[in-house]
């Protein structure tokens, strides 16, 4: 393969989700980091949009040809199935749109809103065919889409649909994305060097980064940034903020800054950087043994690496006695430095060989004798997230004999992806090779082995504060992680070698660590990693495991007592023993005198085992999974059982408020740390849902002195004043309130200043339900059916709006009471809360007005449990002031959808649907004229006549 190839075959990119998998990855949930400003490239974006038509799908156009000519396994590249899933697709992201086809029908109806049309669909026998049809159905929608519809978003997601159907790693990325990845990618932006989160609202610093400009100005973790450039942070947007932070290097940036013990906020006018982004990092252990952290294959590791070796020996004044290689959550990057990093520890043999989709070619990379690193033992720590680069690294190492493998099975990513750019600034990350390591193993969805697995083990006390004093013990949730063979349309597994460690050490973690930042001096894995290469008698592989015994047997004894000692803090007998020759074991599931959970109370899931057998049981342990969040992966620990004993142990939980009625299928297996598969039952679990609220809220403006409002009191909104925006909600469901809220989220950036963005909407009560104390324990805010409430959001005035009116976003809703069903299980989120964007026009009265959201009655539906193979839900959709449409969604199918005529308040609606054994959701989405939602959802249990599980009873399930 050409060098200039190498250097865009991209690696990374482990989990399935696009960017955002990256970023989970990296460990970036919920926060973020500044990222380079690229406005160069959103200028290119701009110019690439210029004239766009959907109807002539031209990122498509470009994809077609790069599919059929560089794609891995052409015979995955199904025009029928591809042309399916990208309508599909569409169908999901624009509410307005619907397709019903007959499978491999040739009439394809296209509702668009109120338009209605059949579009003939011709054969395809390959993707240029395919790319046809698909422009026959562009041709409709841009001409009937509504306006505010984006549709080149439109055409990303035909294409994408289209591409769900290859592979998890295959997807196009809006421009936006691909800028993220290139951040990524490059390894370094300009930013201020601080890692940001919300909390509770507010833009807070998780931590600066060393050596930084955030560093030397003095801003501190848990500092809050209240402005950036004299714009309020308020409610502001996590994105929003790192767009705002990051920039060219030398520009300033003026943060203000609110910390403990400040009475205002403080003015920090920073000078931005380049910060370098999961640097190479790592230090000399004791022994003089190297330890080197690569968190992603960026651009430049390769280098980062040879200068961090070469420091480590300018620091020891000695040749390094081993080097422990942490690759522990390293999703991957470029395949060029995962070659350099492997050949600065190998002097010849392959690295890695790739075979290309396209021409079947195979290519070998070799190592190198310049610049090899000298002959010392090498250990590689891995886990259920080092993916495709570290996979190949680690691989490299262990199959030429040159590294042990400490730790998990990595995620199994034996494909290489390329990137190809667009005019749009969208990119194609196309899946066009797989790579073998050295002895052409491929690890794709198998991963690599460890030669000593590693089994972290937590077993604490219930941490201060817990009400329900609940210990937190785990054995098995590192057993939980989702790696490549768990996701959709994986390449097929090529080798089923599964090669067992030679050894397995469980140890007991002491605290609950993200594992981000790694503290090498206390981290057990890495202690014990170097131990090991200080036990080696030679470098390679074979003698540094022949040297091991006596670490590991040290360590498994050691550990081993520690995690006894710790369970008998708890009162669990720990002790081992042999296992019976044939257990018996009776178990079932103990729900209460109800036998069923109810959403938002507090109850124990209680696991009843009663020995059978003759001889004891050691180490007892049961794990059940479920479909029902609360139930899967929940861990249940009895220790020693003795003949004919009888224990119970519970579990807490908590269903959320909104949980709905249901039946869940749940199974418990029983077994030992040593995964013996002693017993498993199968259950279904009743849950029992309470009437949820919905709300409607009216809003008034306020400039007269009032509140916080400062002002003529004319109700019109001029530069200068400080407004209330006085929110009146008023509860109209069924059900109390369980956290509901208001908040405002500035749109007209420095020129309306939020000063109080977020209201608890309610009165405080207790769980009597009795008036209390704001703040006070047991005490939180509740809103009754039919009860309204009143509370005011304030913003001053800053400046004159540059296009004559200021705009903000009033979110209203509940974030423990709603529709769970919906919103989480069908994954409806926009559906989550009431939102408006509100417009406060310069010089004119701002109107407010009563705003309710559509109602959704349900005349017709099936119960919590069917026996028939079809069901009917029909019912009617009202609203006050005219509906926008109606949808219905069986799982992930769309099957019903209407738009309202001008002013029409009320649309009926009505399907018949086959069900699938086990649970069906079927969502109800209605949107009225001005944007407001509401859902509802109808689940039914269908048990296929084959086999009937049955809800659990006391002393009924038992296995042997």
């Amino acid at each position: 393969m050409a060098d200039v190839l190498k250097h865009v075959l991209v690696l990374g990119l482990a989990l399935p989700v696009g960017i955002g998998g990256y970023h989970l990855a990296v460990g970036n949930l919920g926060r973020g980091t500044e990222a380079a400003s690229g406005t160069a490239e959103a200028a290119d974006m701009e110019i690439g949009r210029h004239g766009y038509q959907l109807s002539a799908l031209p990122v498509l156009d470009k994809d077609v040809y790069r599919l059929e000519s560089k794609y891995v396994e052409r015979e995955r590249l199904d025009p029928e199935k591809m042309f399916d899933a990208a309508l599909d697709q569409v169908e999901k992201d624009v509410a307005e749109v619907m397709f019903e086809r007959e499978p491999g029908g040739r009439r394809l109806s296209v509702s668009v809103g109120d338009y209605a049309t059949v579009v003939r669909v011709d054969p395809m026998k390959d993707l240029g065919d395919m790319a046809t049809q698909l422009r026959k159905v562009a041709t409709v929608l841009e001409q009937h889409l509504s306006p505010e519809v984006d549709q080149q978003a439109v055409e990303y997601g035909l294409i994408n649909g289209a591409l769900s159907t290859l592979d998890p790693h295959t997807i196009l990325m809006p421009p936006e994305q691909a800028q993220e990845m290139d951040v990524d990618n490059r390894g370094e932006f300009g930013g201020l060097g601080i890692e940001i989160m919300l909390k509770e609202g507010r833009l807070s610093i998780k931590q600066p980064i060393a050596d930084t400009p955030a560093s030397r100005a003095g801003l501190k973790a848990k500092d809050q940034i209240v402005r950036i450039d004299g714009e309020s942070t308020i409610n502001m947007d996590l994105n929003d903020a790192v767009t705002k932070l990051r920039g060219r290097k030398g520009d300033p940036v003026t943060l203000g800054v609110m910390r403990t013990g400040l009475s205002e906020p403080r003015a920090y006018t920073i000078i931005r950087d380049t910060i370098k982004l999961n640097p190479v990092e790592g230090e000399l252990l004791e022994g003089n043994i190297g330890y080197i952290q690569i968190k992603a294959f960026h651009e430049g590791v390769g280098e980062e690496l040879q200068t961090l070796l070469a420091r480590f020996t300018r620091e020891s004044g000695a040749p390094l006695r081993g080097v422990v290689l942490d690759l522990r959550g390293d999703p991957g990057g470029y395949l060029k430095e995962a070659e350099q990093v492997g050949d600065a520890f190998l002097s010849d043999g392959v690295i890695v060989t790739t075979v290309d989709g396209g021409t079947g070619r195979r290519d070998e990379n070799r190592a190198t004798r310049a610049g090899t690193a000298p002959n010392y033992p090498i250990a590689v720590l891995v886990n259920g997230n080092s993916a495709s680069a570290s996979e190949i690294v680690a691989g490299a190492l262990r199959n030429q004999d040159r590294a042990v493998i400490i730790g998990e099975r990595t995620f199994g990513k034996g494909s290489v992806q390329n990137l190809y750019n667009h005019d749009d600034g969208s990119r194609l990350k196309l899946t066009v090779a797989k790579y073998l390591t050295p002895g052409d193993r491929s690890i794709q969805a198998v991963g690599i082995p460890p030669d000593i697995a590693l089994k972290p083990s937590l077993v604490e006390a219930a941490p201060a504060g817990d009400d329900d004093q609940t210990p937190r013990v785990s054995l098995y949730w590192r057993e939980w992680i989702d790696r490549e063979a768990d996701l959709s349309n994986v390449l097929s597994k090529i080798d089923d070698a599964d090669m067992e460690p030679a050894w397995t050490v469980r140890y007991l973690r002491e605290r609950d660590d993200d594992g981000e930042d790694v503290n090498a001096q206390s981290d057990w894995e890495v202690q014990f990693a170097r131990e090991v290469l200080l036990a080696a008698p030679g470098y390679r592989r074979p003698e540094v495991l022949s040297g091991a015994g006596g670490v590991v047997a040290r360590h498994g004894s050691e550990e081993q007592s520690l995690i006894q000692a710790a369970f008998a803090k708890l009162g669990i007998d720990w002790s081992a023993g042999p296992l019976p020759t044939q257990p018996q074991i009776d178990v079932h599931l103990d729900l209460g005198p109800d036998d069923q959970l109810v959403a938002g109370q507090s109850e124990d899931i209680g696991l009843v085992v009663t020995n059978l057998g003759t001889e004891p049981v050691f180490q007892l342990s049961a794990v059940s999974t479920s479909d029902n969040p609360y139930l899967d992966h929940r861990e249940f620990y009895f220790g020693r059982l003795a003949p004919g004993e009888t224990r119970r142990v519970a579990a807490r939980v908590k269903l959320q408020d909104g949980y709905p009625t249901e039946l869940a299928a749940a199974k418990i297996q029983l077994r030992t740390p040593d995964d013996d598969d002693l017993a498993d039952v199968q259950a279904l679990v009743h849950t029992q849902g309470r009437p949820l609220p919905a709300f409607s809220y009216e809003v008034a403006l306020r400039d007269d002195g009032s509140g916080d409002s400062k002002g003529n009191g004319n109700g019109i909104p001029e530069v200068g004043e400080t407004i209330d925006l006085q929110v009146t909600v008023h509860n109209i469901g069924e059900g109390p309130s369980g956290e509901a809220f208001a908040r405002l989220r500035n749109r007209a950036g420095r020129s309306l200043d939020l000063m109080s963005g977020n209201l608890d909407v309610g009165e405080p009560r207790d769980a009597q339900g009795l008036p209390c104390k704001a703040g006070a324990d047991g005490c939180h805010r509740v809103l009754q059916p039919g009860e309204s409430w009143t509370g005011a959001l304030s913003f001053a005035l800053r400046e004159a709006p540059t296009d004559g009116h200021w705009d903000a976003d009033l979110q209203v809703g509940d974030s423990g009471a709603y529709d769970f069903a919906s919103i989480q299980r069908g994954g409806f989120f926009d559906y989550f809360q009431l939102e408006e964007s509100l417009e406060l026009q310069a010089g004119e009265v701002f109107k407010g007005a009563l705003r309710q959201p559509p109602r959704i009655a349900v005349t017709r539906g099936p119960g919590q449990e069917s026996a028939d193979t079809t069901v009917v839900v029909s019912g009617l959709v009202t609203d006050d002031q005219g509906l926008r449409d109606v949808m219905i969604f069986h799982g992930s199918d769309k099957v019903f959808y209407r738009g309202g005529g001008q002013g029409e308040t009320s649309l009926p609606f009505s399907v018949e649907r086959p069900l699938q054994p086990g649970s069906n959701l079927i969502v109800i989405l209605a949107r009225d004229a001005q944007g407001l939602t509401a859902t509802r959802a109808v689940d039914t249990w269908y048990q296929a006549p084959a086999a009937q599980p049955q809800a659990s009873t006391p002393g009924e399930n038992s296995a042997g």
